[in-house]
């Protein structure tokens, strides 16, 4: 219960590498170790989020994950994945730092868990979740992020969640080629177009980055359209520079 910060490194250091030596010699005790792992990195995590790098709680934080990273073979794949990760029972604080020891691991049967804990209401298990799909090149994670920006209108933009949750479908959307006449291509171009008819510069700034993986023939008429609204806004002595330079940009790319 004492504050981690007030504990001797050294101490700390000690109590991490004697769980992990009684997991290399008693390989029974394996699940009990590594619960034991997630649940003290979980706990640690939002210490180490608010203090900084330099605080006790992220070294914590570092010589756990080390530790679990270091048994990270198939078996305990399945094991963290299916045990851990998939089950909505266990403790919040665990399955989160499972997602944070899976996390350089994009195998095929991280996929469904990843999706699965993508829908989730809880963001501390949400937002990690979508920051590992960005860039995934499958049917259910497109219409995964999708559907973030189909809900990430002016409102829910307001809240730091959704606004992640755009930004990470931003992202996603920028490394991703659509084949032009899939359903995906299709749903995408119509919110591209939604945002480049807003009289916000903030919503046609972000239909303008989310234009990326769109063809030309999908999405020229609605830049040129919108560079159009923005010279007569300017003419008319609202500040509109800004975005007609990143539509132009956006044109000229495609040119």
């Amino acid at each position: 219960k004492e504050s981690l910060e007030n504990r001797p490194e050294e101490e700390l250091r000690t109590m991490i590498s004697d769980l992990r030596t009684s997991w290399a010699i008693d390989p029974v005790r394996e699940t009990d170790i590594a619960c034991a792992l997630l649940d003290f990195m979980g706990w640690c995590s939002p210490f180490a989020n608010v203090l900084g790098d330099q605080s006790r709680a992220n070294e914590a934080c570092e010589l756990s994950l080390e530790a679990l990273r270091a048994h990270v073979d198939p078996e305990f794949t399945r094991w963290i994945t299916r045990e851990v990760l998939a089950v909505r029972s266990q403790p919040l604080a665990r399955r989160v730092a499972a997602l944070a020891v899976l996390a350089p691991d994009h195998g095929p049967a991280l996929l469904l868990p990843l999706l699965s804990c993508a829908r989730e209401e809880e963001p501390r298990i949400r937002i990690p979740a979508l920051e590992q799909l960005v860039g995934w090149d499958d049917g259910g994670v497109h219409g995964l992020f999708l559907d973030e920006l189909a809900r990430g209108d002016s409102a829910h933009l307001l809240g730091n969640q959704s606004a992640g949750a755009w930004s990470l479908a931003e992202a996603h959307f920028g490394t991703v080629l659509l084949a032009p006449l899939s359903p995906f291509a299709a749903r995408l171009a119509a919110i591209v177009e939604r945002g480049l008819a807003s009289s916000d510069w903030r919503e046609v700034s972000r239909a303008v980055s989310l234009s990326r993986p769109l063809d030309a023939e999908a999405v020229i008429p609605f830049l040129i359209e919108a560079l159009r609204r923005w010279k007569a806004r300017e003419e008319a002595g609202v500040q509109a520079l800004r975005v007609e330079m990143e539509i132009l940009r956006a044109l000229e790319n495609r040119s």
